[in-house]
Parts: structure tokens; C-alpha cells; sequence
């Protein structure tokens, strides 16, 4: 059932994942964050990254979708990188989803 609903997987903790994708050099934001069942054993996410202007974002996005996929042992992994303004602390579209 959990995965006919595309329901986030059992083990894996909203929070620490956008934590540890916080956590890379350059992140300002983590934002969009997605995080679903493809089958019992794969699992995918999704996720925007805001970063610092001058960011290398080629090299961030590796550095990202490396660091979830080992860490979590991730299917499946979709970043996209933007830079990072300040309107997108207001920006509802922006913000985690409400359970």
C-alpha cells in the first residue's frame, strides 16, 4: 500500500535528509523536498537546492546527489540548483509540506 500511494519510506527521516543536503558547501536552502517509494526495495527524492551565487553548480549538484544516494542508498535521485534570493524565504511554494 505504501508504495501504490507513493508514501515516504518507512527508515527514512524527512529531516535528516534535508539536513544532510543542507549540509554541503554552497546550500543557503533546501526547498521542494520530495521523498517517495518507487518499490518495496527503491526508493526516490527530489529536491531544489538554493546555493550561494558564485557556487560551481555542476559541482554541487554531484556533491549533492552523491552524498544522498550513498548515505541513504537512494534509487533514484532529481536536484535542481538555484541561486539562491531572498524572496524565497516568503515563497509558499518554497516551504515543506504540512502532513
Amino acid at each position: 500500500m505504501r508504495v501504490l500511494m507513493e508514501a515516504t519510506p518507512k527508515g527514512l527521516d524527512f529531516n535528516i535528509v534535508k539536513e544532510t543536503l543542507a549540509s554541503v558547501p554552497g546550500v543557503i536552502e533546501v526547498h521542494n523536498l520530495r521523498l517517495w517509494s518507487l518499490t518495496m526495495n527503491k526508493t526516490a527524492v527530489s529536491a531544489h537546492l538554493a546555493v550561494v551565487k558564485d557556487a560551481n553548480q555542476q559541482e554541487l549538484l554531484l556533491a549533492a546527489t552523491r552524498l544522498v544516494k550513498q548515505r541513504f542508498q537512494l534509487h533514484e535521485v532529481t536536484v535542481q540548483i538555484e541561486e539562491y534570493v531572498e524572496a524565497m524565504a516568503d515563497c509558499e511554494h518554497c516551504q515543506d509540506p504540512q502532513d
